[in-house]
């Protein structure tokens, strides 16, 4: 629903890392996934005083001027990006009136976040400050259907009434960090946005998706994923 020029995607809590990913629209955008952490703690081996910061022009990275990428850079947070340069203009040159928008999404499975989610909040706050407008997308419809992150066991299946609250119990984390209420004129900081994504998947009808999406994925492709691999040879259902 957020379509995004730009994808920071935090790597691991163990190697707190953003992965920037170009993509086709006029504004970026945050979210979370898994990674190996051996993969991670490889990386941390060879890291130098640049924090592991990779693929990367070291001239850009130095020269970087948005303060939100600068704090992203000095905490270790930069992992990979394409395209940082015109990143950093885009953030520079968005007017207050109409802030680069950014979002991290988080499933409602329970009624609180584990730690491991605070650096993905810091990270939303850390852009708020800078004069980005972060939104936190909820997953109210993807918290009924499997975890697509590694996972080779299904979720405990929630209906709507434990859904709403544990989306409930959630929001009062988020708002603790990030400022929901009005935008700050004086420090130029916008409001935060919170959406739920039941909003426009809830509605999906299968035979509509699959004529409308079904012909951009193969089988192929869903099965190289090793999620799908362990829960066929477990016998274990997809959702």
């Amino acid at each position: 629903m957020f379509n995004s020029a730009y994808h920071l995607r935090p790597i691991s809590s163990l190697m707190p890392s953003l992965n920037c990913r170009r993509s086709t629209s006029a504004r970026f955008a945050t979210t979370t996934t898994a990674t190996s952490t051996s993969d991670n703690v490889d990386k941390i081996d060879d890291a130098d005083e640049k924090l592991d910061i990779v693929q990367l022009d070291p001239d850009v990275v130095d020269n970087l001027k948005h303060p939100f990428l600068k704090t992203m850079r000095d905490r270790g947070y930069l992992f990979q990006c394409t395209n940082l340069k015109a990143l950093d203009v885009a953030l520079l040159s968005s007017p207050p009136t109409s802030p680069l928008s950014a979002y991290l999404g988080f499933d409602a499975t329970a009624d609180s976040l584990h730690v491991g989610s605070l650096l993905q909040i810091m990270i939303l706050r850390h852009l708020q400050r800078s004069g980005a407008r972060p939104v936190v997308l909820v997953g109210g419809a993807t918290s009924k259907v499997g975890d697509p992150t590694g996972k080779d066991e299904s979720r405990k299946m929630l209906d709507d009434g434990d859904i709403g609250n544990n989306i409930k119990g959630i929001s009062k984390v988020f708002e603790t960090f990030i400022n929901f209420e009005e935008d700050n004129e004086e420090e130029g900081q916008p409001r935060a946005k919170m959406v739920n994504n039941e909003d426009w998947l809830g509605g999906l009808k299968y035979l509509n998706f699959l004529r409308d999406y079904g012909t951009y994925f193969t089988v192929n492709r869903m099965l190289s994923f090793e999620s799908v691999k362990q829960r066929m040879a477990r016998e274990n259902p997809l959702s």
